[in-house]
């Protein structure tokens, strides 16, 4: 009964959390990076949000950035984990909008 729910609320949040990033993203300038992050490492919710965004919106493409804990380089996305680093675990996607999108 357990899983069910966590699978429930995973999918609940992740349909709000594609109407979001869906919607903001209108407001990104050419050029402009837009940052994806949920406290939350459940796939539905992470790069099952990013990935079909990715599908449908051509002019967003993964961006490289510095992992906020190690400063190691990362290639677009990052699953912070609390086993590795001692901390809440969190999801990251930095994506560039591409400047000739408009």
């Amino acid at each position: 009964m357990r899983d069910e729910n966590k699978t429930r609320h995973s999918c609940k949040y992740a349909k709000k959390q594609e109407i979001l990033l869906n919607y903001y993203c209108d407001y990104v300038k050419p050029g402009g990076v837009l940052v994806y992050s949920v406290c939350s490492l459940f796939e539905k919710e992470t790069i099952g949000v990013v990935e079909p965004f990715l599908k449908k919106n051509k002019e967003f493409k993964w961006c490289v950035f510095k992992n906020p804990i190690n400063q190691q380089k990362v290639n677009g996305s990052l699953w912070i984990w609390p086993q590795e680093y001692d901390c809440d675990g969190m999801y990251i996607a930095k994506l560039f909008r591409s400047k000739n999108s408009f």
